[in-house]
């Protein structure tokens, strides 16, 4: 079952993390989305350097729903260019992956 899966990291703003997450395994495209709140995010943006309290998304999803998770959360975020880092699964329990992949749709 390796390879099979990803998770997908994504940052957005503390009061709209939780319901992002929501959305995300509402549409079926998430098994389980982890929101890791209080992160603080140091980046440059438009020239500008930026210091900003985030919700961190950890998501765990079947690689077949990678490219639709790109586009639901390029359309439902509220950042113009929200973060989206994928990394594959190498390895997992195989009670995991066989949850994992019976609960993404």
């Amino acid at each position: 079952m390796a390879g099979r899966f990803y998770l997908v990291f994504s940052t957005a703003p503390p009061r709209q993390s939780g319901a992002l997450a929501e959305k995300i395994v509402g549409s079926g495209l998430a098994a389980c989305v982890n929101v890791v709140p209080g992160i603080t995010s140091h980046y440059v943006w438009k020239g500008k350097k930026i210091k900003s309290r985030e919700g961190l998304l950890v998501i765990k999803i079947a690689a077949a729903n990678l490219a639709r998770l790109t586009r639901f959360i390029e359309q439902n975020h509220p950042y113009e260019v929200p973060e989206i880092i994928a990394l594959p699964f190498s390895r997992g329990s195989r009670a995991y992956l066989r949850w994992l992949s019976e609960s993404a749709r």
